[in-house]
């Protein structure tokens, strides 16, 4: 057929451009863990909640399920242990992560 092979090159070029820009991003990705990580740690040091309640209370902060939430809790275990060593103060948190509240109950 006449213009089959144009329209075949010039799809093919389009479908690998547009699949090298789709996906989900990597830093983006990065930056909610680490955030969801700092909620964490912040419910569970200066809060009175309990494990279920902070899951719960993430679940609904990040829009994701609770077993997505121990999911990224497990693999940021390394970052949460530097947390817990360094202790770091609600100042911290306040300055990192303004947009969030960030009180001792």
């Amino acid at each position: 057929m006449r213009g089959k092979d144009l329209f075949k090159k010039e799809f093919e070029k389009n479908t690998s451009n547009a699949k090298s820009t789709k996906g989900r991003n990597i830093k983006m990705l990065s930056l909610r863990n680490e955030c969801l990580a700092d909620r964490y740690y912040y419910y569970g040091n200066y809060t009175d909640k309990r494990f279920d309640a902070i899951i719960e209370q993430l679940s609904e902060e990040f829009f994701l399920s609770c077993e997505t939430i121990n999911d990224i809790i497990q693999d940021k275990g390394p970052y949460l242990r530097v947390l817990k060593k360094e202790q770091p103060s609600l100042y911290y948190f306040q300055h990192k992560w303004p947009h969030y509240k960030w009180k001792a109950t």
